[in-house]
């Protein structure tokens, strides 16, 4: 017998990436990313896909159990196991866009870049003092400027 799964297809024409994720169920399911400009595999993993609650399929590719990152010549140049690591994701030119560190599936930090290169958001995140458990909200404590 075959199983059933939808194809979620994310475009981020700014950042210059498309995303599909092989959704199954709500958790994590299997995704890719590509560079648009030159097909190159951008990313590959599990990432979480939840249904919302107007039936809505939503899909966190920044949550992620285990992947892999690869600059736009195909370099691997990051990875992240059992939801520790770092992502990053570059311009077609090569230019860092964005980098997320991950902590037991927490954000630890998140920094991001214009195309230019400037640095625009340098985000570290904390787990909130009253409560000391596993998947709390985390804060935010810092931000340079807005995008």
């Amino acid at each position: 017998m075959f199983r059933r799964y939808y194809a979620i297809v994310y475009y981020d024409h700014y950042g210059g990436l498309v995303h599909t994720i092989a959704y199954k169920q709500d958790g994590y399911n299997q995704y890719y990313s590509f560079y648009m400009h030159n097909g190159q595999i951008a990313s590959h993993g599990y990432c979480m896909v939840e249904t919302q609650y107007n039936g809505q399929l939503l899909h966190l590719v920044e949550d992620v159990k285990d992947a892999m990152y690869y600059d736009p010549e195909g370099n691997v140049v990051s990875t992240v196991k059992d939801g520790t690591g770092v992502q990053v994701f570059f311009y077609p030119d090569g230019t860092k866009q964005w980098e997320l560190e991950l902590e037991s599936y927490r954000k630890r930090t998140l920094r991001k870049w214009r195309k230019d290169g400037e640095l625009v958001i340098d985000d570290v995140y904390e787990q909130p003092v009253n409560d000391p458990g596993v998947g709390c909200v985390l804060e935010m404590k810092r931000r340079i400027c807005n995008v």
